[in-house]
């Protein structure tokens, strides 16, 4: 199979440089491997090296560069080389993910912006005989599994307390902190 077509590198050279799209990144092709569950999304592609970049699904779902010589050298378990799908319309990565039963990882800032409108919005009244409304949820209560990677690179694991403590590894968090 032919992964990339003059009119798909056309394609790529005319949607460009997506950097910092993050999940709003068009996609313009999608490839797979129909005996290993591994699927590539590719967002751009630089001819001269003749390498894509997108986000990957695999042991582990991430964004990064992959080779096409490499893509059109690899058999799967049963012998299949990787395919590129062709029924695939371009769209944004959340919506490509989610056609696929996946989900992009929000962000910490997504989560923290989410909890801020929760904030804000007006609480619900207690009920009959109670005098405070339901318990407020812990921040961050949504990204729970202990030794969880989060999008940016950070870890979270719990702290024994049932507290989650997420180690900063990238510049967006700077430090240590346990969120309660």
């Amino acid at each position: 199979m032919i992964l990339l077509t003059e009119e798909l590198e056309k394609r790529f050279a005319e949607v460009g440089d997506q950097d910092g799209k993050g999940g709003d990144a068009l996609v313009i092709a999608r490839f797979f491997t129909p005996d290993s569950g591994w699927t590539w999304y590719a967002t751009e592609y630089v001819p001269a090296d003749r390498v894509f970049f997108g986000y990957v699904c695999g042991i582990e779902d991430e964004w990064g560069y992959f080779s096409l010589d490499e893509m059109e050298s690899v058999r799967g378990p049963l012998g299949l080389g990787i395919e590129r799908d062709l029924h695939f319309t371009e769209k944004p990565l959340r919506a490509a993910l989610k056609a696929d039963g996946k989900s992009y990882p929000r962000t910490l800032d997504e989560i923290h912006q989410q909890r801020l409108a929760a904030d804000e919005a007006p609480k619900p009244a207690p009920g009959p005989g109670r005098t405070s409304g339901p318990p407020e949820p812990a921040p961050y209560d949504d990204i729970s599994p202990s030794g969880t990677v989060l999008p940016c690179g950070c870890e979270a694991e719990e702290d024994g307390e049932g507290r989650l403590v997420i180690t900063c590894l990238c510049d967006m968090h700077f430090e240590q902190r346990a969120v309660e």
